[in-house]
């Protein structure tokens, strides 16, 4: 996924960021799987640039950054707003809010994708 964004261009630093920060704040958890946790936020990632041509910093940032506030309790919405900026918090905030709705799975699934 990195590969498809040049580091070198300025307007992806945000996208780069983000991925060091989910890296550390997700360091040490693991997936049911076993896998470690930051593959899950990069394969949403990976999802928007390989399935659907998405490459704006912004979006991806939000991607790498939609589990943070869940999964880290010190995290807030506010941490994400005032690191990330205003655009990035509003999406994680979009994917959290679905995320507390108790829906079927394929239904959630739907939703999600339809929301990315």
């Amino acid at each position: 996924m990195s590969k498809s964004l040049d580091p070198t261009n300025a307007d992806n630093a945000l996208f780069f960021e983000a991925l060091e920060f989910a890296s550390e704040l997700h360091a040490g958890q693991r997936r049911k799987s076993g896998a470690p946790y930051i593959s899950h936020p990069c394969a949403v990632a990976e999802i928007l640039v390989r399935e659907m041509q998405f490459k704006d910093p912004v979006l991806l940032a939000a991607a790498l950054l939609h589990d943070v506030v869940e999964d880290v309790p010190w995290m807030s919405l506010e941490d994400v707003e005032t690191r990330f900026g205003q655009k990035v918090a509003e999406l994680v905030d979009g994917v959290t809010k679905l995320a507390r709705y108790h829906l079927d799975r394929a239904l959630l699934k739907d939703l999600t994708h339809s929301k990315i």
